[in-house]
Order: structure tokens, then C-alpha cells, then sequence
């Protein structure tokens, strides 16, 4: 029975089966938890991770929608290999996962062509990873927009591809950026949670983005990988900088500059310095330097400067370079200083003469080292030349990880050559190249060896040497004697002649050494040794490690019976008979006799110590003591010394012994305390001494952190910034409503607190609606954000003040207005602060008949500043034909009063929602009219643009609110962090009579209503507002038939914002006519206002501005237009009397709603008439693609 705990639930084993069916990947399993591909949490068996790769050889055409995986509703993990998927599978949002991982992924309508086109999705975790590789994903923008709400974004295999900061903002999630076949540095300023980017070039690589890589993160990092024939990004063609750049705080591994030209260099010095530890390769190819470069000492990278006119001798090394450096094909002139041991150079091919050193030379048997040599006037150049100088030693093994560290004279520059057992090495660290390398070999085991060997096959010819795995005195194992020549074998000599110090001590003789290696050594003594039967000191050192013994000097003597039980501190062994002796501390120095029973010296008259090494000196009498108090006679100088408490010439200055070491210092004998150097301290000066920045200005320095700690009226790391308190408002600095600058004392309020002042204490005031007085004047209500505190508050509207001041709250102003008409300005000042709303106050009437516009063409009755039109006849001034057939004209002539045409059908008008825009296109004939919304404004104080948010783009369906059955399609898109915008299509099945803003107009049935709605908007200031602009337009389709000929217009538009409560455009071609009226009444904040627009002409088009009060909760307008056709038009044409032209009249009513919920209501009119309801097909249509 399969544990529970590891197997996947039944709904999620479902799941998958229907998914591994529809693919047909694999067979299906019982429990896929135990599964390739599949990982489930433990706790509860629920599958987190699927890693899958598509069937090659599937041919059903099967594609992966979101919903074939929303089943596994735990999943966290996903990763999804060669699959096709749906367009909008990119983008979903699945709830719990944080990486995404869609390789070589392609799309069923290959929607990716043209790049992402939406935001992609968030994780559920703050570390959430997206990666995506796709063949559609060539030559397109990448707007980083759409990553906003990805941490970790990985563009695999892309090509030609544009980084696009569009609309990037502060609130971005990006923190890692990778993207392959990128052509440009993308302006990274505003990401402020960005880190990591990286990139690799294509050939396409603008240079125009180099500017951008400044914005770089200062504590990021950059990889950037260019193609080998681009130069890197840094200078467009390579002109002079015009300062050395210091490249310390870059994080780019590879940095590859080709033909820089002779002007890249910063008065003769090269431009680039490295003061870092952190490895960067920089190639530079080019240039021409008078100065040799500095970077040459200072970088501990691979280096190459080649190709570059270096004319200088060239200087001793100072460097520390574990890397190799490049100088070949230059000028270099003089010798090659010994210093350069420290670094393996190329100099190839440059005016270089006299001997190469040593360190290199012992390897011209290398063709690779030869060839770093050619080129110049050598001495020793030479493939065979005679190494006398290589000392290899092996100063330390360390047991655990089988290495060792070798160092020594001239042992080369590529630890390859050190072999053991005839093996490589299996790693190794370069500590100083050419004297030290930490060297491991996984197949040894030193720690149960004593020795080893080590083959060197540099230089020529290989030697193999033995060395101790630990040092030990060296051991022999007999001494034969002939002739003053002694043959010593044994173990733990020195590795070979030279390796270590070797000396040897016979009978107090000294005895050359002539040859050695680790298991033996020959020397012959200086002068005649002992041919005595005694026995005589054999005294053998190897580095400072020393072995003793005794030995017959007769010759012929062998002194090879090893001695089995000496005690090795105390004894010594008898060599020629195998009997241990008491051995004296150091052979008594050459200066006594030693005892072979008791291992005591003694010393010759003039000589002491225990080994006889000391001299010996009788003080004066009657001096030490008692003629210089507090001293007794030092033997060892004849003089009289100090006891141990008193110090000084006389001995009397007391003297005191510090309680501990101290460390870095010295003891203060006549205080008894540590004096440290000038880089520690403490009592025991064991701690390092921190210097602070600038001495702290004259504060105080915390030396053991190096931290500054300023008084209460400095700050900085080096407290030499004033600190300066800002105004506290209830205990807080700057009111809690904005943000302190303590340099300068001086509040910067935050954008949406709606305060403002020094403290920020004043209430940034702003009017968001106004109840007018009447034209004779009386009480003026004004709603918006006044604040408790009204110092000489004043209103005026016009040039006219507005007093008494009735009511003053937070919310509401209230004051008697005098007499006056039209529309006005309103200034109000509090505070010393003004505030002024243009256009936002329009006079009320009493009874006062509204004129009509154009007096309704005289096909009408005006009724109060509004058109009821005759029969037959519409728009806003009645000067078109109705927006449908008529009795009286003739049913089927739609085209107006000619009456040209006859017949009982309409022809098809299609109208098509483009989800794109959020907008509508209405095409009818050859003449198809657009209307979408164009941009959102915030406007400041003059009038000047703060920000420009695009509406013509970006929008993504909303699946949840979308009734087909009620016609309704919705599209939303974010902007700022939080603000959204939702664009609502809907048609209108029966009349309706709307009331908006005290204004009622009617909407009849086959209407299509456009609705857009903008909640949450975040001011910059509170003295801001907003500004819609959307867009009406009109073109002659091209691919239309030509049947229309007799309706031919040019495009005419006008506009007049003069009569009654609404103002109103028209634009007209081909005797279509699209009118657009604008109610002057918006509700705001809940209360109806005045509401001003403008209007901008173009051939085609018009745009239309609202201008939206500064509402804090809701903004609602209320627009509306309709198509219809001029009195003239001719639904038949004489020349085309068999053919029918049809015309379908629409209508579009927009109203909009905006900040917290800013919502205006519209409605594109479209009267139809025996078709079938096209809007609805095209809604189903777009539906069923998605």
C-alpha cells in the first residue's frame, strides 16, 4: 500500500492524467509523487513542482491552457519544455507558485512575436523567478513594464532584442535582469529594488544606450558579454576620456576593448585603474601610452595590453598578480628586472634585451614560454637552456585534503608539471606565482606516509624528488669512514644539494657535504679526523632539525649497529657498538668535557652554563651591591646588573613587569603598563586601533569600530554635518506628514499628505466641487480639503471676493457671493497659501432660456439651450438626418432627403472592439470612425504637465466581469503601483432615460455604451489635477468598394463649446457625420460641478480635453456621441443605380469615472435595423479566441 503521506490527492492524480492524456507525454502513474518530474510537500501530499517536456512526436495540435493546470491548486513550482500554449498562458497568474520556467515554449497564435504585450505574473514569494525562451521572441521591445511585478526575470536565446524602461517605475519588483541577444543598456534610474543585470550583445548593440550603463546600480553587479568584433561599452568609437576610470566597484568579470585607436588615453597614462581584489579580466587592444600603466601593478586579474605603442623601458614590478599579464607587440625597451619573477608575462615582440631571468628562462623548453619571449634581443633565448637555479620545496601537508604547499626558487608558473605518481594535480591555488602553490591530489593519502615523491617535468630534464610528509631529524643508519671521507645512509637528509641547509660535525671537525639526497650523504672532513678507538660526536643538522650520535673516526669503520633503547633527550647512541651513552647539552659548546656516565659538562676556567656556552667575568669588589645599591655582579658581562625590582644606570629607578604580554607593544617598566604601537590598543594592546574618517571633526572616535559618534548638533560619518532639527508637531518631526532633512532643518512634506509649510502643517487645500451662487449673487458652496486652521482665509471667484465667510470646515467653505455671470476662476487663500481651480465656477440662472445651438437648423424647437428635432432629423443641432429609417422620407432611404434610392434592406455596419486600445472602431461604406481614449494628465498649479499616463495600449481582458449575454466586454491595466483602469464596452437593449449631474438625456436601445473608470489615482501634489484626453477620428477605408462616389467629402470638423449646458464637436466625411456632446457637469467627490473642456483639431481628428477638478474619491463625466448623415447624402448613386448603399447612423455616448474611482459614463449609439446584432458576434468572437 503506497503511503498517503507521498502520494498526490485523487483531484491532483485526475488532473494529471488529463494532462499527460491530452499531450500524450508518458504513462500514466498511480502515484506521482514518487514520479520523474514531480515533487509533493510532504506534509500533506500535494504536488508543488512539475517539470515536464512535450511528446516531439505529438501531432493533435493540443496546445495548454491555464485551466489544465489551475487543478493542482499547491503547485509552486513549474517548469514546461518545447510545449505550445495559449497567448494568454504566458501571463496567468497561477496562486502559489514563484518560479516559472517555460523553455522553447511557442504560442498558438504566435502572439509572442511582437514581445509580451501585459504585465507578467507576480510570485507568491519575495524570491520569484520567471525564465522564458521562444523562437517568437526575435527582434522586439521588452518593456520592462510588463516585469514589474517579477523579482528574477531570464530572457534565454532571445536575438535583437530592445530593453524598454517605457513607464518603469519606483514600485518595480525587478531585482535581477538576464536577458540573451540584447542590442541595448537599458535606463535602470528608477528601479530602486534593482541588483543584478546581465546581459549578452548582439552585433545590433546600440551604442547610443552607453550613456545608460551609468544608471547602473552603484552596489549591483553587471555582466556583459559582447560579440568579439563590438567594442565595449564605455566610449562610442573610442574617443579620449577625459579622466582615468577607476573600475574597483564594477562587477564585470570580462571587460574586452579591440582598437581603441591612438587617442584612448588620459594624457599618456592608460584610462582604466583596478584597486580591487575581485577578479576582472580587461583586454585592451590598441591605444598609445608614453606612461606605462599603472594598472600593471595594481590589478590581480588576467591582463592584456597589446598592440599599444608602449615606448618606455620597461620598470620593475611591484604588483601582486595571480594572473597572467599580456604586453606583447609594443615597444618596451631595457632588461627584464628580476621582479617580474612575481608574474607570468608575455612580452613577445618588443625592443627587450639583456638575459631573461632565471625564472622564466629554466622553461624555454616550453614552446608556449618561448613563444612569450620571441621577438626581442635576447641573450639567453634558448629552447635548451641549462637550468642550475630550480629549488622546489614542499613547506607544509596538510593531511585532510591531500595537499601540499609548494614553494621554492624558480619552480615555474604552471603547477601542472608537479606530478604525483605520474598523475596531475586536481586543483590548485597560485598564492605568489612563481615562488608558492597550493597543490591537491585526490588520489593521495599523506597522512599514512612519511615521505613521498613529487615529479617535476619542468624544468628540463624531469627530476622526482622525496620529501617528508612531517619534518623530522635526519636519521642514519651507518657511517662508514675512509680516508676522512664520510658515506652516510639513512633517511630525512635534504631532498637534494641545496634543498635545506646540511651540515655535519665530526669530533668537532667540520665535514663538507659533497652530495645528498633524502636517503643519504657524503662528506669529507676539513682536517685529519681522530684514528683513536675512542669514541667521537657525530653531529648531523638538516634545516634547523639536528640528530647526534657517536661514532668510531678509524678507518674502515662502519658504525652501522642501530641502538634500540637510548633515550632520545638524554642519550645518545654508540653507532660502532650499539650501546647508549648520557649525552651533554650541546657537546658542551667545544668549550668543556663531557661525561658519557652522568651527561654533565664541565666548563673550561673562563666558561659557564650548562652546556659550557657562555663566558665568564668577575665583577670589581665591593661594587654590586653595596657601593650601587639594589644589584648583584651578571657573570656573563662582569658588571654590575639590576635586581629585578630596580632598573637604571644606579639601580634605583624602580622596575615593574606588565601583568600579560603586550601584544603589539611594549611594557612600560616604570609604570607597569603596555605602551602599543600606532595601530593597536587596549591593555594588553591586542587590539586593533580603527582610525575614524577625518578624525571624527574633532568628536569622538569609537577606535575599536572606527565609528564616529557625534554630539547633538552633528551627524555624518565624520560628524562634520550640522545636525539641524526640524519643526515637532505633537512629537513629531515635520507633523508624521513628511520627511526630515537634517542638514538643513527643513521639511520635505510627502506628495499625498494634503500638507504643506515648514512643519508641514498647513493644509495643502484644494477645491474638488462647487454649488454656485445665481447670477444676482447669494451663498457659494465650495467642497474639497480646507484643514482645522483657516488664518486669513479669503475666496474670491472672478476678481470679485467672496465674503462673508459663512462656514469654513475641513470639507466645505461656504461664503455669499456678489452678483455676476459665465464662468470663473476661484482663488483661495489660507495660511499664506493660494490655491487657484481655473473654470471651475459657473454662474446659476434663474428661468433664463438656454440659447440653442445653431437655433436647431430650423428643423427643430429649442427647449432650454437643447434641440427636440423634427421628424427625420438629428444630432445636437438637428442639423443631420435621424439616426434611422423614417415613414415620411421613405423607409429604406436612410441616406437622407435626395431621394435617390429605394428598397427595404440595410446594409451591415461593423462595429469591432479593439482590445488593444479599450476603444471602438465603426466602419460603414469606405468610412470607418475611431474612438479610444488617449491619455491620462496630471496638471500642476500653472498648468504644466507632471506626468502623461498612455491609455492606447496596454490592456488586458478581465475574463471574471465579462456577460456576453448582456453584451458587456471589460479591459483593465494598471499605472503608477495601484491605480486602476477598467474600460467597459456594453450594448444597450432598450431605451433608457439617464439623469446625470441634474442633467436627463436618453439613450435608446441598440446603443453601445463605453465606460472608463480610473480608481486610485495617487497625486504628486495636492494642488494637482487631472486632465482625460480621448480621440475621435475618422478615415476612408482603403480596401472599400468604391461605390460611393457621389457622397465624396473631405474631412470637415467643428467644434463650439458656447450654447446651453453642453458643449459639442462634429466631424464629417463622405456625409457621415460623428457629433460628440459634452454635459459641462461633472460629479465630483459625490457633488455636482461645473465641468470645463477644450478641444484640439487636427485633419482626421479631434481631441478632446476634461478637466477633472481634484477629486480624493470619485470623478464622474458624462460625454456622448452619434454618427449620422448630412441632409444631402445619397444612399444610391446615379452611375450605381443597380448597386445599394447602405448607412447605418451610430451613436456613442462616453462617460468616464476617476482618482479613488475616477468613472465616466458613454455610449456608443448605434441604431440598427433588420441585421442581427453584429457588436455581439464580435464580443463572442474575441471570447472564443481567448
Amino acid at each position: 500500500m503506497i503511503d498517503p503521506i507521498f502520494t498526490a490527492t485523487t483531484d491532483e492524480i485526475t488532473c494529471l492524467n488529463n494532462f499527460i492524456s491530452k499531450f500524450n507525454i508518458s504513462t500514466i502513474y498511480n502515484n506521482y509523487c514518487s514520479s520523474s518530474g514531480f515533487s509533493c510537500f510532504n506534509g500533506n501530499g500535494v504536488i508543488v513542482k512539475i517539470s515536464l517536456f512535450a511528446n516531439p512526436h505529438t501531432t493533435n495540435g493540443e496546445y495548454i491552457v491555464p485551466t489544465d493546470l489551475t487543478c493542482l491548486p499547491s503547485l509552486q513550482e513549474i517548469f514546461l519544455y518545447d510545449f505550445t500554449v495559449s497567448s494568454d498562458f504566458i501571463y496567468y497568474k497561477f496562486p502559489e507558485i514563484y518560479t516559472y520556467n517555460y523553455t522553447n515554449i511557442k504560442t498558438i497564435d504566435n502572439s509572442l512575436k511582437n514581445g509580451f504585450t501585459q504585465l507578467l505574473p507576480n510570485s507568491s514569494l519575495s524570491y520569484g523567478y520567471y525564465l522564458i525562451s521562444s523562437e517568437e521572441l526575435k527582434s522586439f521591445s521588452l518593456k520592462l513594464s510588463y516585469l514589474a511585478n517579477v523579482q528574477q526575470f531570464t530572457l534565454k536565446g532571445g536575438s535583437k532584442v530592445f530593453i524598454d524602461c517605457d513607464s518603469v517605475y519606483n514600485s518595480s519588483k525587478l531585482v535581477v535582469l538576464n536577458v540573451e541577444g540584447a542590442i541595448n543598456y537599458p535606463n535602470v534610474t528608477n528601479l530602486l529594488k534593482f541588483q543584478t543585470q546581465s546581459y549578452t550583445f548582439t552585433e545590433d548593440f546600440l551604442e547610443s544606450s552607453i550613456s545608460n550603463f551609468s544608471t547602473s546600480p552603484k552596489y549591483g553587479s553587471v555582466t556583459a558579454i559582447h560579440s568579439p568584433n563590438k567594442i565595449y561599452p564605455y566610449y562610442a568609437k573610442f574617443s579620449a576620456p577625459p579622466s582615468i576610470i577607476d573600475l574597483s566597484d564594477f562587477s564585470f568579470f570580462y571587460l574586452t576593448l579591440n582598437d581603441v585607436g591612438p587617442d584612448f588615453h588620459v594624457n599618456g597614462k592608460f584610462p582604466f585603474s583596478i584597486k580591487s581584489d575581485r577578479y576582472t579580466q580587461v583586454k585592451v587592444y590598441g591605444g598609445n601610452y608614453s606612461v606605462f600603466p599603472d594598472i600593471v601593478s595594481t590589478i590581480n586579474s588576467d591582463l592584456t595590453i597589446k598592440n599599444s605603442s608602449l615606448n618606455m623601458e620597461l620598470p620593475i614590478y611591484n604588483g601582486v598578480n595571480r594572473y597572467p599579464v599580456d604586453l606583447s607587440n609594443n615597444k618596451l625597451a631595457g632588461t627584464i628586472d628580476k621582479s617580474w619573477c612575481s608574474v607570468s608575462i608575455n612580452v613577445a615582440n618588443n625592443s627587450l634585451s639583456g638575459e631573461i631571468p632565471s625564472c622564466h628562462a629554466c622553461y624555454l623548453n616550453v614552446l608556449e614560454v618561448y613563444n612569450k619571449f620571441i621577438g626581442n634581443s635576447f641573450t639567453n633565448l634558448n629552447s635548451n637552456y641549462q637550468c642550475t637555479t630550480f629549488k622546489p620545496n614542499i613547506s607544509r601537508v596538510y593531511y585532510s585534503t591531500n595537499t601540499v604547499k609548494i614553494t621554492g626558487v624558480d619552480i615555474g608558473f604552471d603547477p601542472r608539471n608537479y606530478l604525483y605518481n605520474g598523475l596531475s594535480p586536481d586543483s590548485w591555488g597560485t598564492s605568489t606565482p612563481g615562488f608558492e602553490y597550493t597543490i591537491s591530489y585526490n588520489s593521495a593519502n599523506f597522512s599514512r606516509l612519511s615521505y613521498f615523491n613529487i615529479q617535476f617535468k619542468n624544468p628540463a630534464p624531469s627530476v622526482t624528488y622525496t620529501f617528508p610528509s612531517i619534518p623530522q631529524a635526519p636519521t642514519p643508519t651507518g657511517v662508514k669512514v675512509i680516508n676522512d671521507q664520510l658515506t652516510i645512509p639513512g633517511t630525512f637528509f635534504s631532498s637534494y644539494m641545496g634543498n635545506l641547509i646540511q651540515t655535519v660535525l665530526v669530533a668537532g671537525i667540520d665535514c663538507t657535504v659533497t652530495s645528498v639526497n633524502f636517503f643519504s650523504l657524503t662528506c669529507t672532513s676539513v682536517s685529519p679526523l681522530p684514528t683513536s678507538e675512542d669514541i667521537q660526536t657525530l653531529k648531523i643538522q638538516t634545516g634547523n632539525l639536528t640528530r647526534r650520535a657517536f661514532i668510531k673516526t678509524v678507518n674502515g669503520s662502519l658504525n652501522n649497529i642501530q641502538c634500540t633503547n637510548c633515550d632520545g633527550n638524554n642519550q645518545m647512541c654508540d653507532m660502532s657498538s650499539g650501546t647508549c651513552y648520557a649525552s651533554c647539552p650541546n657537546d658542551c659548546s667545544g668549550f668543556g668535557t663531557c661525561s658519557n656516565s652522568t651527561g654533565i659538562c664541565t666548563c673550561e676556567p673562563n666558561r659557564q652554563a650548562l652546556d659550557c656556552s657562555l663566558p665568564y667575568f668577575e665583577c670589581p669588589t665591593d661594587l654590586c651591591g653595596t657601593t650601587i645599591k639594589n644589584s648583584f655582579c651578571n657573570n656573563q658581562t662582569g658588571q654590575c646588573q639590576c635586581d629585578s625590582t630596580h632598573q637604571g644606570s644606579d639601580c634605583l629607578t624602580p622596575y615593574y613587569e606588565c601583568q600579560f604580554s603586550c601584544g603589539f607593544g611594549v611594557c612600560n617598566n616604570q609604570t607597569g603598563l603596555c605602551l602599543c604601537d600606532s595601530t593597536h590598543q587596549g591593555y594588553y594592546c591586542n587590539y586593533p586601533l580603527i582610525p575614524c574618517l577625518n578624525n571624527c571633526s574633532g568628536q569622538y572616535c569609537d577606535t575599536y569600530q572606527g565609528v564616529c559618534y557625534c554630539d547633538g548638533d552633528h551627524q555624518g560619518e565624520d560628524c562634520s554635518i550640522d545636525f539641524r532639527e526640524c519643526p515637532v508637531v505633537d512629537h513629531y518631526y515635520c507633523n508624521d506628514n513628511g520627511e526630515c532633512d537634517f542638514e538643513t532643518g527643513i521639511c520635505s512634506c510627502f506628495p499625498n499628505s494634503s500638507f504643506t509649510g515648514p512643519a508641514c502643517s498647513i493644509p495643502d487645500h484644494y477645491i474638488s466641487s462647487v454649488i454656485p451662487s445665481f447670477e444676482e449673487g447669494g451663498e457659494a458652496i465650495f467642497n474639497g480639503w480646507f484643514g482645522d486652521t483657516h488664518s486669513n482665509i479669503t475666496l474670491t471667484i472672478g476678481d470679485r471676493l467672496c465674503s462673508p465667510i459663512l462656514l469654513n470646515s475641513s470639507t466645505t467653505i461656504i461664503c455669499n457671493a456678489t452678483a455676476g455671470s459665465g464662468i470663473k476662476n476661484v482663488i483661495l487663500t489660507q495660511n499664506h497659501l493660494t490655491y487657484k481651480a481655473s473654470n471651475i465656477y459657473l454662474y446659476k440662472t434663474h428661468n433664463k432660456s438656454l440659447q440653442c445651438p445653431n437655433q436647431c437648423s430650423n428643423r427643430g424647437t429649442c427647449n432650454n439651450g437643447q434641440c427636440t428635432c423634427n421628424k427625420g432629423f438629428g444630432s445636437f443641432d438637428c442639423s443631420t438626418l435621424s439616426n434611422g429609417g423614417d415613414k415620411d422620407l421613405g423607409e429604406s432611404n436612410t441616406g437622407g432627403g435626395n431621394g435617390n434610392g429605394g428598397g427595404d434592406k440595410n446594409p451591415p455596419t461593423e462595429t469591432i472592439v479593439d482590445p488593444i486600445r479599450g476603444g471602438a472602431n465603426v466602419s460603414n461604406q469606405d468610412v470607418n470612425f475611431q474612438i479610444y481614449f488617449k491619455s491620462l494628465l496630471e496638471i500642476d498649479f500653472n498648468g504644466n504637465t507632471v506626468f502623461e499616463y498612455s491609455l492606447q495600449s496596454n490592456w488586458e481582458l478581465d475574463e471574471n466581469n465579462q456577460t456576453l449575454v448582456d453584451n458587456k466586454y471589460v479591459f483593465k491595466q494598471i499605472i503608477q503601483e495601484s491605480c486602476l483602469i477598467i474600460s467597459t464596452i456594453e450594448e444597450i437593449n432598450q431605451d433608457r432615460d439617464l439623469e446625470f449631474a441634474g442633467e436627463s438625456f436618453k439613450i435608446e436601445s441598440g446603443s453601445i455604451k463605453f465606460t472608463i473608470s480610473i480608481n486610485n489615482y495617487q497625486y504628486k501634489s495636492s494642488l494637482n489635477t487631472l486632465k482625460l484626453n480621448f480621440i475621435s477620428s475618422v478615415n476612408q477605408l482603403s480596401n472599400a468598394v468604391n461605390d460611393n462616389q457621389c457622397n465624396e467629402k473631405q474631412t470637415s470638423i467643428n467644434t463650439n463649446d458656447n450654447f446651453s449646458n453642453f458643449n459639442y464637436i462634429k466631424i464629417s466625411k463622405n456625409n457621415k457625420v460623428l457629433s460628440g456632446r459634452f454635459i459641462n457637469r461633472l460629479v465630483s467627490d459625490g457633488k455636482s460641478t461645473f465641468l470645463s473642456t477644450t478641444t484640439t483639431n487636427d485633419t482626421d481628428s479631434v481631441i478632446v480635453s476634461l478637466s477633472l477638478p481634484h477629486c480624493t474619491k470619485e470623478c464622474i463625466i458624462d460625454p456622448d456621441f452619434s454618427v449620422l448623415l448630412e441632409p444631402d447624402f445619397k444612399s444610391q448613386c446615379e452611375a450605381d443605380s443597380e448597386k445599394r448603399n447602405w448607412v447605418i447612423p451610430i451613436a456613442v455616448v462616453l462617460p468616464v469615472a476617476g482618482t479613488a474611482a475616477l468613472a465616466a459614463i458613454g455610449t456608443l449609439i448605434y441604431k440598427k435595423k433588420f441585421i442581427e446584432n453584429p457588436l455581439k458576434k464580435k464580443l463572442q468572437g474575441i471570447a472564443n479566441r481567448n
